[in-house]
């Protein structure tokens, strides 16, 4: 078993509440570096810190002198989630980071199928070609769940002279069936229901489904019936620590889901936290006669915490769907006050709009990276404290809205640059309601409250 100290365990952004002690973040990790993550989609927080144990056991000792060269840029399946027992494709990318031209063998790296998968194909420990700066490559690996309802994990382990070993880990979502529509029938007005944490949200253009609370899948009109068109996931990641800890990436862990409907209006209510730190309640709604689904997002700290990021609703366009085959795409771009992703395929155009405005003062907005050989394209941003961590107080609280949108009939992909978020009709009783979070302490999904039938 390797030394905690001298590993630096790096995050996969898809990750959610994993560890039973924050402390499990590497005590050698230097502030600024990318934290520890947590990860499970329907998982208790035993399995996969199990798992972890296992991964570290099999990392090497090595000295923490300088910085890596070698990174592990990304590990992501190239579909956002299994399905039952089928195949899976696990990509993982390295990039060179560093000034110098790297050698073939410049690091070592193992892939691990940790939890529920069998091996199909891939070399599990392949050679590294050379690396000019800047250049990357990437691997695939081909695993198959051992049944339809296991709980799937796989880790990325990269080892290089001068540098502690890194590993990357992520929890895959998992189905035990295809997602189809049902009903397949378009409703005239708008409607939301709720079964546990499985829920959705319609009206006569778009649907929104919560697959476990977890995972969220997008479809509009088409014909008449419903196109898949793309998901959501994980539906908010966060990285933040306690005072005087290293920051460490957790994601949000549903508990319950309620609708509300208005004349025109029908939403959910999805609430939950985000590890032991934060308390959230996020919104979705639609309007009658709207091709988007307006998203909101009010997050609680439980405590006083050191933050350094937050990312809500990665739009993952043509997951389950039409995959990276779109005629036209528009990359993260400004838009007004907004920052506006999309793409066209046929006759459809989805996307997101997010605000532009940092949740945080002083933050900065980065979009989200493509993600190579990935059957989706992935649209959103995340917003990052700039050099160091942003002290949030005790019952602080975090507003972010954002926009999904599927436009059909469509011609051309510059349409999505016509949607902008909707103003809150609420805004009076929601800053009473913050007023009082602060003061008390309250659970901002308290605010859910104050929303019912009041769009």
């Amino acid at each position: 078993m390797c030394n905690r100290r001298h590993v630096r365990i790096v995050p996969q952004r898809p990750m959610s509440n994993l560890f039973p002690s924050r402390r499990i973040a590497a005590a050698g990790s230097r502030r600024g570096a990318d934290p520890p993550c947590a990860t499970p989609f329907d998982a208790g927080r035993g399995w996969l810190q199990r798992i972890l144990i296992m991964a570290l056991g099999l990392c090497a000792m090595a000295a923490n002198a300088g910085g890596p060269n070698l990174e592990i840029e990304s590990l992501v399946p190239t579909q956002v989630w299994a399905t039952s027992t089928a195949d899976l494709v696990i990509a993982g990318t390295l990039r060179n980071r560093g000034s110098e031209v790297l050698p073939p063998g410049a690091g070592r790296i193992r892939f691990f199928a940790l939890s529920g998968l069998d091996y199909v194909s891939g070399d599990t420990s392949p050679k590294l070609p050379a690396l000019s700066p800047g250049q990357s490559v990437t691997f695939v690996w081909r695993v198959r769940p051992v049944s339809s309802d296991a709980r799937l994990a796989v880790a990325l382990s990269l080892e290089q002279p001068n540098a502690p070993p890194t590993i990357r880990m992520i929890a895959i979502p998992h189905l035990q069936n295809p997602v189809t529509e049902d009903p397949v029938l378009v409703a005239n007005a708008c409607r939301a229901r709720v079964n546990g944490l499985d829920a959705t949200v319609e009206n006569d253009r778009v649907r929104l489904r919560l697959l476990g609370g977890s995972l969220a899948v997008v479809s509009c009109r088409s014909g008449g019936g419903w196109r898949l068109v793309g998901a959501v996931f994980p539906l908010i990641r966060c990285v933040s620590a306690e005072r005087g800890e290293v920051p460490w990436c957790e994601t949000f862990q549903p508990e319950t889901a309620s609708t509300f409907t208005t004349k025109d209006t029908a939403g959910l209510l999805l609430r939950g936290s985000i590890g032991t730190k934060w308390r959230a309640t996020l919104r979705f709604a639609v309007r009658k006669g709207s091709s988007a689904i307006d998203e909101h997002l009010w997050l609680a700290a439980q405590k006083t915490l050191e933050v350094q990021s937050i990312c809500f609703s990665p739009f993952h366009a043509g997951a389950g769907s039409f995959g990276m085959a779109a005629s036209e795409a528009i990359p993260c771009s400004a838009s007004g006050s907004n920052m506006v992703a999309a793409c066209r395929w046929g006759e459809i155009t989805c996307g997101i709009v997010i605000q532009g405005n940092p949740p945080i003062q002083g933050w900065q907005s980065k979009p989200l990276d493509p993600v190579p050989g990935a059957e989706y394209r992935t649209m959103g941003n995340r917003w990052d404290a700039v050099n160091a961590p942003t002290m949030v107080p005790r019952a602080g609280l975090v507003e972010i809205s954002a926009r999904l949108f599927a436009l059909q009939p469509s011609t051309t992909v510059q349409d999505a640059m016509k949607v902008s978020l909707p103003r809150l009709a609420v805004e009076p009783a929601l800053h009473e309601h913050a007023a009082a979070v602060r003061s008390r302490g309250v659970h901002a999904a308290a605010v859910g409250g104050a929303l019912r039938g009041r769009n």
